[in-house]
């Protein structure tokens, strides 16, 4: 029996399953798992079928040993992940392309569909190609498989996912154990916006297999010695509303004069937004003053020299937006510290002259 036929057969019962028949199911998976065959696979370069079989194993045998644990389990973000990368594992055709130097494979997409793609994608990829040579050449090399998914997620698991570039509405993420870069594709991304993930996104590539340890450990100690711990009272001194002072920074239009104060206080109020998981825009006023005045001292960790908000992660996500930001030409829009420390890092020197920073910060 087929891989593809088991996948079906599993996916049928699944639809059936009731705490009557949760037992006898259980037997069904096992026998699903005996029966998978690696071979099978369509693109070995997925090496994702032990992976499956594991969760199978995880889902139905380990975690749920009865109907009470599985109703738990179905409705988290894992589960359905598993489902959908079953569904892909099995039954959706790929195809793989050269583009641009990069191989790049195209998942759960029609042939119109990709026909349309490849154009922006081409355009995008020589983009990056240009920049690299112009700009950092030691990057070419680092080159990786793209996945491009047409469906409704990318391939890699939840934990990979916390490193998706969703910030560009391109959801992306990198994959440390097959080393691939997955996107999810959408018909209205910008190359702009898809040339910033695939530079972001083959940083974590180079971060984590090509940069020595101590060139990290210099980079750990750099990124860790410029953050401080701010918070609203901090940044925006005293007031009498708060919630106003804060809203017009958030809804201000940044100019060659305001731009160095109130592009800190913009990744700051981000920051704020990510530490606080919400969205100032979409909460009533009653609500961002109950949220202000409740966190008026909470301390927000952030870059003493701003980058980005998202860089504010992690170090290493830091590195990956620096070269989000290089590829994107926006350099002048940081600090020029950031690069310095960059250069220290990759042990080369970004060449040409760029546009200097509109800064004045130094690290301390």
């Amino acid at each position: 029996m087929s891989n593809r036929t088991l996948w079906g057969n599993f996916k049928k019962n699944l639809a059936l399953l009731n705490k009557d028949n949760f037992t006898e199911f259980q037997e069904i998976v096992k026998y699903i798992i005996e029966n998978l065959n690696v071979n099978e696979l369509r693109n070995e370069e997925y090496k994702y079928l032990s992976l499956h079989i594991r969760q199978i194993e995880l889902f139905f045998l380990n975690w749920s040993s009865d109907w009470e644990e599985y109703v738990r389990i179905k409705d988290t973000e894992e589960f359905r992940w598993f489902i959908s990368n079953g569904d892909h594992l099995f039954e959706i055709p790929e195809i793989k392309v050269n583009i641009q130097g990069f191989t790049c494979i195209f998942v759960d997409a029609k042939e119109d569909q990709i026909e349309n793609a490849i154009a922006k994608i081409e355009k995008t990829l020589d983009r990056i190609n240009k920049t690299a040579k112009k700009y950092l050449p030691l990057v070419i090399k680092y080159k990786v498989p793209l996945y491009f998914s047409f469906g409704k997620t990318v391939f890699c698991t939840p934990q990979e996912q916390t490193h998706s570039t969703v910030q560009f509405q391109v959801d992306g993420c990198y994959s440390s154990d097959r080393k691939v870069i997955e996107i999810l594709y959408l018909e209205n991304t910008k190359p702009n916006a898809l040339s910033g993930v695939i530079a972001h996104e083959l940083g974590h590539h180079i971060f984590r297999n090509y940069l020595s340890d101590k060139a990290q450990e210099f980079w750990y100690d750099i990124v860790n010695g410029v953050t401080e711990n701010l918070t609203i009272r901090k940044v925006f001194g005293e007031s009498d509303n708060y919630v106003e002072t804060i809203k017009d920074a958030y809804r201000t239009p940044k100019t060659l004069t305001n731009y160095q104060s109130l592009r800190d206080k913009q990744i700051f109020i981000k920051k704020l937004e990510l530490d606080l998981d919400i969205d100032f825009s979409r909460v009533t006023k009653e609500q961002l003053h109950y949220l202000i005045y409740q966190n008026l001292d909470t301390p927000i960790r952030i870059h003493k020299v701003p980058m980005t908000v998202y860089a504010n992660a992690n170090p290493e996500e830091a590195f990956c937006e620096f070269l989000r930001i290089l590829f994107q030409n926006q350099l002048f829009m940081i600090d020029r510290s950031w690069r310095k420390y960059f250069e220290i890092a990759m042990g080369t020197r970004i060449q040409n002259k760029l546009a200097k920073s509109i800064h004045t910060y130094k690290f301390k």
